[in-house]
């Protein structure tokens, strides 16, 4: 299994302690393979019309699945009932195996990590290091580990000179990268991303892309709303498509860009690359590129015609 290190050289996955899971892990809950199964979950705000319509949903254990859909289909609600700020009637969404109503919140919390669309809506220091540290010191970590941890983090995301800024004072891609660092750092087996690139530039986009790459190769589930279709072809490795509460259907990048019917349902367009590789090597069979680099090499593999 892969170790992934940011640019500071330090693992992203929490240490071994001697005798057994560093302080803040916990025992995997069963033997299954879902992350989350989501079972007939309907739901409404109030007595208003409802907002999820008997949703069926799995996701596998270390998938990065991406929510896809027009804004008002439900995804973010559907993953508000994923952290139970939303709550779901039972026998509707289980995290690990288990009923999450039968999960304790404090317990739920050190499994299920998420960004909020809105980065403001989760800051709760007055400091981009206490933000960082929060959740490491309820977890009981020593403040020289905390230290160590929250300065790694820092470097990793560019956030090395505003250690004693106000987080609700940074611009809003620096507010971005904090929000996700604050889930990042706790090291939960399921992440709940929602629309994490949103705001960045294609540097900083690329580098968040890298590090959920790399949680994602040791082992985290990534769960991740987005309307990014680039994020989508070339980091999902399934695709959950939602129109009006609805969960249309669940199926590989490559097979949702090939549908034109499903695109044209859930208003998604087909990101530039794609299209473009479509067009040149689409009737030649096999699959098609999802970088530049494979496009680059996929055209250097063809045949030059003479004459």
């Amino acid at each position: 299994m892969k170790s992934p290190l940011g640019k500071t050289g330090r693992s992203l996955i929490p240490p071994r302690v001697k005798g057994g899971l560093a302080p803040f892990e916990i025992p995997r809950c069963d033997g299954s393979d879902s992350a989350v199964r989501i079972s007939g979950l309907t739901a409404a705000y109030g007595r208003g019309p409802s907002v999820l319509r008997d949703v069926n949903l799995e996701v596998r254990r270390g998938e990065i699945m991406a929510l896809v859909g027009p804004n008002g289909a439900g995804k973010s609600t559907l993953a508000h009932h994923l952290i139970a700020t939303l709550r779901a009637p039972r026998r509707t969404v289980f995290v690990e195996g288990r009923d999450i109503r039968e999960i304790p919140n404090e317990e739920l919390a050190r499994v299920v990590g998420y960004v909020f669309q809105n980065p403001e809506h989760q800051f709760v220091a007055r400091t981009v290091f206490d933000e960082l540290a929060f959740g490491l010191r309820l977890r009981g970590i020593s403040e020289a580990e905390v230290r160590v941890r929250v300065g790694a983090m820092l470097a990793d995301f560019g956030l090395g000179g505003l250690a004693r800024a106000n987080p609700f004072k940074l611009s809003h891609g620096e507010k971005r990268r904090l929000s996700v660092a604050t889930m990042l750092i706790l090291h939960q087996r399921v992440l709940v991303l929602d629309e994490p690139t949103f705001g960045q530039d294609r540097r900083h986009a690329t580098a968040l892309l890298e590090k959920f790459r790399a949680l994602n190769d040791a082992g985290t589930t990534l769960i991740v709303i987005t309307h990014d279709m680039r994020l989508v072809t070339e980091h999902a490795s399934r695709v959950g498509v939602l129109q009006q509460g609805r969960v249309l259907d669940c199926l590989e990048p490559d097979a949702l860009f090939d549908d034109t019917e499903l695109l044209a349902r859930a208003h998604l367009d087909v990101p530039p690359l794609r299209a473009l590789s479509q067009r040149l090597f689409g009737d030649r069979g096999g699959p098609l590129p999802a970088t530049v680099g494979e496009f680059v090499n996929h055209v250097a593999r063809q045949p030059v015609e003479v004459g």
